[in-house]
């Protein structure tokens, strides 16, 4: 019987060291880490993960380790976003073969395709060849901070269920979420039972987690460095304790409010704080310094988060 992909799926960065290689035995303690939060999945190779700066051969062996660290433990979902819709499909399908439980896929990130060629050459193909669930992510260039674009509307997720069984599900990236998420599923509602399995959201460091999931949202996907917090979070909106939610969301407030500036930075230098990974590095060159001087000013924010008791 098929998973229904509902609850907490952070998003794994990628751990590079100093000279720039990935460093796979952080991504496994990453793996280790998530199982020990209780979360309900991971997330890979997601725009979060900058898979966009790997070689062809790193992307698949992100996929093939993670998915064998975390095989029988918990649930692996793939980004399989690509500059291409025939990329896509192809990446798609080399998650399914090592075990993926889902992909997450967007329009190409570099250039427009006509909507009917990527529906033809794109979703068409992909949902005769892979069959878990897909789910149609809409990452417009304000959630990216550059020049990529992989936006797909609302709309266009609604069409993709409507027309191919293993479309099943939407993630929602852009700004202003909780009003994207209704009009999402009043879009949705006419949609044949089934053929909509739920809307993940995780814009803007899941910073609106909380109103997100009184809004309708079913799965989040924030980054990892916080998933217990987090899950602890997701439990409590799913058996109704919306104060303790509250209190939860309220508790995180600076960090969320730091990270809006320095979301993968902040997520890296948190989960090597808290002794999850030891390499913080990256391969961007358009990123905003996270400098001795923001060191600094975190770890204030820090301070307090050890003094609530949060990590």
């Amino acid at each position: 019987m098929e998973q229904v992909l509902h609850g907490l799926f952070p998003v794994l960065p990628t751990p590079f060291d100093e000279n720039e290689e990935i460093v796979f035995s952080d991504l496994k303690n990453m793996v280790n880490f998530a199982v020990r939060c209780g979360v309900q999945g991971i997330v890979i190779n997601e725009f979060f993960s900058e898979f966009y700066m790997f070689t062809d051969k790193e992307r698949k062996q992100v996929v093939e380790s993670v998915c064998q660290y975390a095989q029988g433990k918990v649930p692996v979902i793939v980004g399989a976003c690509a500059t291409t819709p025939m990329r896509a499909t192809y990446w798609a399908e080399h998650a399914q073969d090592n075990g993926a439980a889902a992909v997450l896929v967007s329009g190409p990130y570099l250039f427009p395709y006509p909507w009917g060629d990527l529906v033809d050459r794109g979703f068409r193909i992909m949902n005769e060849k892979v069959h878990i669930p897909i789910i149609v992510q809409n990452a417009p260039m304000d959630k990216l901070t550059s020049n990529l674009n992989a936006g797909l509307s609302r709309d266009q997720a609604v069409a993709l269920m409507r027309e191919f069984e293993h479309v099943q599900y939407f993630k929602e990236d852009a700004n202003g979420a909780q009003v994207e998420i209704t009009r999402f599923l009043d879009a949705a509602s006419d949609l044949p039972e089934g053929a909509c399995k739920g809307i993940f959201t995780g814009a803007v460091n899941g910073s609106d987690f909380h109103d997100d999931y009184l809004r309708g949202a079913t799965g989040f996907m924030p980054p990892l460095h916080m998933a217990d917090v987090r899950e602890k979070q997701w439990q409590a909106l799913h058996s109704g304790d919306l104060k303790q939610s509250q209190k939860i969301q309220f508790a995180l407030a600076p960090l969320l409010c730091f990270e809006r500036l320095f979301q993968l930075d902040v997520c890296k230098d948190v989960l090597k704080r808290r002794g999850v990974i030891e390499n913080t590095g990256n391969r961007r060159r358009n990123a905003t310094i996270y400098n001795a001087t923001t060191r600094e000013e975190f770890q204030r924010v820090y301070d307090y988060l050890t003094a609530s008791n949060l990590v």
